[in-house]
């Protein structure tokens, strides 16, 4: 055929998605995480799959992988029906995931992770290794020319010989991909592969990312926190909202549409704003010095930089929020500041004292406690003992009663259930009878992180109906808080964070419906 000859028309064929999900729901014991969730990704596509903190995005990618067997619904793969398969048998088909987690072996080179992933995805005998042929040794020299060319296609050539434990946070991340791609898929699913990088990096990993498709894999699916990174190389988007599609679209669309912004930011159900109606500790100690201060702050898990340089300040009866996308930092940020996380660099001072690198329990003997995202309640205890057990700092049985009868005043809804187990509670529950043990130490500072996660509006406004008691009888508290119509209702002002960084500090009353507060979320 010539250049300028027409090409003869061909007879219409129903072309198959690469992958296809149909009705998928993911059940555990009462709990529905997803419900009828559909999508698809066609050859050469890029999409990202977005939501809040806990919409379901990684239950998905554990039942499209085999991790997961869906309550109901189906996954079809290349036109194959993969729905119940072993994950192994899933990434001989070609769909191969990374995890959250790094994968990279520290003490091997660049060079000998890639050739490692790519014999663990070869079926050679145990035999033919002891007993090489000539089969077997040209299969030895195929697979190492594939890994240097995969080396060299992530842009790591230069360090090719270099041990992992010596790159940087962002070559580190670019050799994940390398792995997986030793696979050979042809759909690669990659799980928060820019945790912990800054722009500079992201911006890196994401032109990377863009030169596979066509190249080394046929698609990409993406789950990632860094907006900015999801929204300038995906073709297309799906939103997830407490385990249902909510939107689909370019990224243009999606930062447009009012209905992906309330999942991100909350839909106005009770808003007061405490800077609109300030309470009377907080007008009384506005002027004072804050009793907590943090300077300069750098964090860091293992090699990834999950804070770099953060500055903030909290005043006595204050009630301040963390606000940002998932992944941005805010609960690292409480970590350190708990002692549960080593600072890397700078300076965390208490009460005029320095408490950075303390260990935990001299931290909440010194006044502030932590009450994290997990709730962390005991089960198979009654919701007495595991109050009783934020006590452990009392020193005789009559203060510990004390202290559990003042729990119980502050949450009537515990008292009635006081020899119920915990694990039978709802999630609002839990979280009342996480935050009462925490108050069981009588803290002058509590930490609270992500109080309303996974509960109903009506559940979640009870909680921080809670909160506001707390501050009103004279507890400072630092709040992390994805749900922006709460944290802004509960705070008189508000920290921005947004890729281990403080971005914006104002009161709350400046911050609601700013468009540069959604760019946070949304990328921009």
């Amino acid at each position: 055929m010539t250049a300028t000859t027409e090409p003869t028309a061909e007879p219409a064929i129903d072309r198959q998605p690469l992958l296809r999900a149909d009705d998928l729901t993911m059940t555990f014991g009462g709990i529905t995480a997803v419900k009828d969730f559909s999508f698809h990704i066609e050859p050469g596509e890029i999409v990202g799959l977005i939501g809040p903190n806990g919409a379901g995005k990684t239950t998905c990618f554990n039942m499209l992988t085999g991790f997961y067997a869906p309550s109901n619904g189906r996954v079809r793969f290349k036109g194959q029906d993969i729905t119940n398969r072993k994950p192994h048998a899933i990434a001989r088909l070609g769909l191969v995931r990374s995890f959250q987690k790094t994968n990279v072996m520290k003490r091997l080179t660049v060079f000998e992770n890639v050739l490692t992933g790519h014999y663990m995805a070869s079926r050679q005998s145990l035999l033919a290794t002891f007993f090489p042929g000539e089969a077997v040794r040209r299969a030895e020299r195929e697979a190492r020319e594939s890994a240097a060319a995969i080396v060299e296609t992530m842009g790591l050539a230069q360090r090719m010989n270099a041990p992992a434990h010596l790159l940087s946070c962002g070559e580190l991340r670019l050799l994940e991909v390398a792995v997986a791609l030793a696979a050979k898929p042809s759909l690669l699913m990659l799980d928060e592969p820019a945790a912990g990088l800054n722009s500079h990096e992201a911006g890196t990993f994401g032109a990377v990312l863009k030169t596979l498709i066509g190249r080394s894999i046929d698609a990409l699916l993406i789950v990632e926190h860094n907006m900015d990174l999801v929204m300038s190389v995906s073709d297309r988007i799906v939103v997830l909202n407490f385990g249902r599609k909510l939107a689909e679209g370019r990224p243009a669309e999606i930062i447009e549409n009012r209905q992906v912004a309330e999942a991100y930011l909350g839909k106005g159900r009770r808003m007061t704003l405490l800077s609109e109606s300030p309470s009377p500790s907080a007008i009384a100690q506005a002027a004072d010095a804050p009793v907590l201060a943090v300077e300069g702050l750098h964090v860091a898990y293992g090699s990834t930089a999950a804070l770099h340089g953060v500055s903030l300040d909290v005043r006595a009866g204050e009630t301040v929020a963390l606000i940002g996308a998932n992944g941005a930092g805010k609960s690292t940020i409480l970590r350190a500041i708990s002692g549960l996380l080593k600072a890397r660099s700078g300076t965390i001072v208490w009460n005029g004292k320095s408490i950075a690198n303390l260990p935990a329990d001299r931290i909440v003997a010194a006044g502030i406690a932590h009450c994290p995202e997990e709730r962390h309640v005991w089960p198979n205890m009654t919701v007495q003992e595991n109050i009783a057990l934020g006590a452990y700092l009392c020193r005789s049985r009559e203060e510990v009663q004390r202290r559990i009868g003042m729990a119980f005043h502050r949450f009537p809804r515990l008292r009635e259930r006081s020899r119920q187990m915990a694990g039978t509670l709802s999630g609002g529950e839990q979280q009342m009878l996480a935050i009462a043990r925490a108050l069981m130490s009588e803290p002058r500072l509590l930490m609270l992180d992500e109080p309303s996660l996974g509960l109903s509006p009506k559940m979640a406004d009870e909680v921080f109906d809670v909160v506001r008691s707390v501050n009103a009888h004279g507890v400072t508290v630092l709040l992390v808080e994805q749900n922006i119509h709460n944290a802004l209702g509960a705070a008189s002002r508000a920290y921005v964070v947004k890729t281990g960084r403080i971005t914006a500090s104002r009161p709350s009353a400046e911050l609601r419906g700013d468009p540069d507060l959604l760019r946070a979320y949304l990328g921009g």
